[in-house]
C-alpha cells in the first residue's frame, strides 16, 4: 500500500486556496505522494497551476477533480451534462500535465445527489472514455448519498460498467453506517483501487457531523478492522489522508505526519 495526503487536507477557503503550500510542506510530510484537489475558482488558471506544481517534482499520482461536477452530473439535464464533460476534460488535462495516473470524480452532488442514480449511471461510461482517451484511469468515489447509501449506489454503477475502478471513503460509509456491510461485499472489492481516510464521529446520516473530516483514531471508526480487510483482500493501491490540518497561519505538518504513522503501523 502506498500512502498520500490530499492537498485538500490543507488547501482551502482558510488560505485563500493557496496551492504554492504543497511546494512549501512537500518534503516535511513523510508520504509516498500526494493526491492533488482541484477547486472550481482555480478554472481559469488551473493548466497554469498544474505546470507550476509539476515543476516542483512533486509526486501527484492521484487527481481529486472539481467536486462540482459531481453536482453538474446528478443535475441530469442537457447543459449540466455538457458543463460535467467540459470540466473533466479540462482536469484530465491538468491530470496529465501533473503525470497522474488516476482522475478520481463524485459521481454524484448536492442537491440532486443519487435521486436520478439510474440516468446518472448511463452518464459514466462516456466520462471514463473520456479519461481513457487521455492516458488516464478514472476512479469513481463511493460518496454519500440522499436516498441511498454508497453501496447501494456503486453496484448500480458495476451494472453498468463491472469494471470500473473504485474509491472507497471511510468517512462517507461510516456516515450511512455501511463500513462494516463492506467488508461482505466479495462481489465489488475487487473493483477497489483507492482508499480515503479520515475519521467519523456522528450517528447514521446525522448531517451536522459529515463535514467534520477528522483525523484517524479521533472517531468512531475502528480502523484496526478497516486495514485488516484492506489486507484480507489483498490490497496493494494507494491510501489518501484527508483530515484537514491547517490554519490561515500554518499547515500543521506534525499532526499529518501522526496520521500517516497511525495508518502506516497498522498497514
Amino acid at each position: 500500500m502506498q500512502l498520500y495526503c490530499s492537498t485538500g487536507a490543507f488547501v482551502g477557503k482558510v488560505n485563500n486556496r493557496n496551492y504554492k503550500l504543497i511546494e512549501e510542506v512537500n518534503r516535511a510530510i513523510v508520504c509516498d505522494g500526494f493526491e492533488f484537489m482541484i477547486y472550481e475558482s482555480w478554472t481559469d488558471k488551473l493548466l497554469d497551476i498544474a505546470r507550476y506544481i509539476r515543476n516542483q517534482c512533486i509526486n501527484i499520482p492521484v487527481v481529486h477533480s472539481d467536486k462540482k461536477m459531481g453536482i453538474a452530473i446528478s443535475a441530469c439535464t442537457h447543459k449540466s451534462h455538457n458543463e460535467a464533460v467540459e470540466k473533466l476534460i479540462l482536469n484530465c488535462k491538468a491530470a496529465s500535465i501533473l503525470g497522474a495516473k488516476y482522475v478520481l470524480i463524485h459521481p454524484w452532488g448536492y442537491p440532486g445527489s443519487d435521486a436520478k442514480i439510474d440516468e446518472i449511471v448511463m452518464f459514466l461510461p462516456e466520462l471514463s472514455s473520456i479519461c481513457e482517451d487521455s492516458g488516464l484511469e478514472l476512479l469513481i468515489e463511493m460518496v454519500v448519498g440522499n436516498l441511498n447509501d454508497p453501496i447501494y449506489n456503486i453496484k448500480k454503477v458495476l451494472g453498468k460498467l463491472p469494471k470500473a475502478k473504485l474509491a472507497v471513503d471511510t468517512r462517507h460509509l461510516a456516515f450511512h453506517g455501511k463500513l462494516e456491510s463492506l467488508y461482505r461485499e466479495s462481489d465489488l472489492v475487487n473493483n477497489i483501487e483507492h482508499v480515503h481516510i479520515s475519521d467519523y464521529v456522528g450517528g447514521t446520516m446525522d448531517w451536522s457531523k459529515m463535514r467534520h473530516v477528522l483525523h484517524p483514531g479521533t472517531g468512531n471508526i475502528n480502523f484496526k478492522e478497516f486495514i485488516g480487510f484492506l489486507k484480507s483482500i489483498e490490497y496493494s493501491y494507494g491510501i489518501t489522508l484527508e483530515s484537514w490540518s491547517a490554519d490561515s497561519m500554518k499547515v500543521d505538518t506534525d499532526r499529518i505526519n501522526e496520521s500517516l504513522e497511525f495508518i502506516r503501523q497498522l498497514a
